[in-house]
């Protein structure tokens, strides 16, 4: 019999219970959660959302986190992202449904549009969930990728279906496990670090008459003032002035 997918648990259900539960040892028994922190985020639905993401373990009316749970209950905004990421990863439909959007370079998807590939190609890992409940669970893996860092969960509003604004970049990381390569940035247009072009050659010289010769000069970009200087003497000297056969060298 296929397991009915989670539903109706949000980021704050899973920060009040897991920051609960990260300074207790062992089996908890529910009702004391429910004494601690407000029922409506111990209820039946969210504890069973916890444990199929894999921050908790049940057993009855007791609950204890995981290895991952512990991990996420510590850790800051990136670590979470980083552990709701390995359990999506682990999950056969959310990570098939990730790939599907990268793949094929969804941009924004709505729940509609998840609802319809679920249905569509992985009728026996929903169990049969229709309606209300395929919604409801649809939401709660859009809810668990925003948390991940993967996208954006923009709800409903006049004219717009709930729906994911997509990471491109995020979502192909976790897709391929490659980190895209950095992008310019404004006006850079890709030629950070090029080298500077060469000086244009200098005009041609008169050494007599009837007679042209055209020299270049070849400078390197990190030449000194000095030395450059230094170049342009020494052809006066030689090329323009004669003086070298002046001074009987």
């Amino acid at each position: 019999m296929a397991m009915s997918l989670p539903m109706k648990t949000t980021a704050v259900d899973l920060e009040k219970v897991s920051a609960y539960l990260k300074n207790q040892v062992g089996w908890v028994a529910l009702d004391q959660i429910k004494t601690a922190i407000p029922k409506k985020h111990v209820n039946g639905l969210k504890v069973e959302a916890m444990r199929h993401i894999g921050l908790l373990e049940r057993d009855g009316q007791n609950v204890k986190l995981t290895a991952a749970g512990r991990e996420y209950a510590a850790g800051d905004p990136p670590k979470r992202a980083a552990v709701i990421r390995r359990q999506l990863k682990s999950d056969t439909l959310y990570n098939a449904t990730l790939d599907w959007m990268h793949f094929n370079e969804k941009a924004n998807v709505s729940k509609t549009d998840i609802d319809n590939y679920w249905h569509d190609s992985h009728e026996g890992a929903i169990g049969g969930a229709v309606g209300d409940a395929l919604t409801d669970a649809t939401v709660f893996f859009m809810r668990m990728v925003d948390l991940a860092g993967l996208g954006k969960f923009v709800a409903a509003g006049t004219g717009r279906d709930t729906h994911l604004k997509m990471d491109a970049d995020a979502l192909a990381e976790y897709t391929t496990g490659e980190t895209p390569p950095p992008k310019p940035e404004n006006g850079d247009n890709g030629n950070a670090g090029a080298p500077n072009p060469p000086p244009p050659p200098p005009p041609a010289v008169t050494v007599g008459t009837g007679l042209n010769v055209n020299v270049e000069i070849h400078i390197a970009a990190d030449a000194k003032a000095a030395t450059i200087e230094e170049i342009f003497k020494n052809m006066r000297r030689y090329l323009i002035d004669g003086s070298d056969a002046a001074d009987g060298e």
